[in-house]
């Protein structure tokens, strides 16, 4: 990504460093709403260095701030 850091402090700014889901603000991290997997396949993302270029992966929009709880439930839905 560009600035992920720079990305992700947007996306906590965005949503004022709250969870989306449950309304918590405690270890606050950001969230891919299209997976990052599903981005490299649909854009065929074969080098890293094409991810600098990849506009959805650095879209603020394409983001949410989940707590470290609501995320790894997130991530869970990803392997079934």
């Amino acid at each position: 990504l560009k600035d992920s850091s720079l990305l992700n402090t947007s996306r906590n700014d965005r949503d004022k460093y709250t969870c989306r889901k449950c309304k918590s603000t405690s270890k606050i991290e950001s969230h891919h709403i299209v997976p990052i997997y599903k981005i490299v396949g649909v854009e065929n993302i074969t080098d890293r260095r094409q991810i600098e270029f990849s506009k959805l992966l650095n879209d603020i929009s394409n983001g949410t701030t989940l707590c470290h709880s609501c995320h790894r439930k997130e991530h869970k839905h990803y392997k079934k």
